[in-house]
């Protein structure tokens, strides 16, 4: 690197001296040498979500936010699929069940093992809407939530993938509709979470009661 001001009585742009240190200037010359990063430095996080889930940070839940016609409105509360513009819409009252699971997660303090939610109910009870306004509350409280959804039914987690999640200074959400359908494959993973001491991952689960039983997931530990 050369150091260099404008000069605007001689039009040009001599050196500037004293801004770098002198052991670092290349002998005979107007410039200084500073090693970069090597690769071995440079670490590029490699970590990309599984198959069938999806990463959602603040940013990507904001492109949600939008105006909400009457019209989605109504097909919402006639039992069509929420989705996140209509858990982000403030007209829409949240559910009753949505402020205690956020102050239960929010709160969680870390003791060797993940926190594990259930939410369970008849179908058509709004579960899913519940869900996702957990996660739109939980932002509220910790911008810097990492949250994993489930975008695909058919995707399950392995214990490998979940140790595997970036550790830093905020928590992780597991979050998963239907979360019957791969009911054993979350317990054992959640086994081994609590063996490795990860604290910083919290499970939300929803699903019917009924499909939740059928999986078996009452009698898993």
């Amino acid at each position: 690197m050369s150091p260099r001001y404008w000069n605007p009585d001689n039009m040009d742009w001599p050196t500037e001296t004293g801004r770098f240190p002198e052991k670092l200037r290349v002998p005979n010359s107007d410039w200084w040498a500073y090693d970069l990063p090597t690769s071995d430095e440079i670490k590029p996080s490699s970590w990309q979500a599984p198959d069938g889930w999806m990463l959602i940070d603040q940013a990507v839940l904001e492109n949600h936010r939008r105006d909400i016609s009457a019209d989605e409105a109504e097909r919402f509360f006639d039992g069509a699929e929420p989705d996140w513009s209509l858990a982000l819409c403030s007209d829409l009252p949240r559910r009753a069940v949505v402020e205690s699971l956020v102050e239960r997660i929010a709160t969680y303090q870390g003791k060797e093992r993940p926190l594990v939610v259930l939410l369970t109910g008849p179908g058509g009870e709004g579960k899913s809407m519940a869900g996702r306004q957990t996660v739109v509350g939980l932002f509220e409280r910790d911008p810097g939530l990492r949250v994993l959804w489930r975008n695909d039914d058919a995707a399950t987690l392995t214990a490998e993938q979940l140790l595997n999640l970036p550790q830093g200074s905020s928590p992780w959400l597991v979050d998963t509709d239907a979360s019957d359908l791969s009911a054993k494959s979350l317990c054992e993973a959640m086994k081994a979470l609590s063996k490795a001491g990860r604290s910083d991952v919290r499970f939300l689960l929803t699903a019917r009661e009924s499909d939740w039983r059928s999986a078996g997931g009452a009698s898993l530990p």
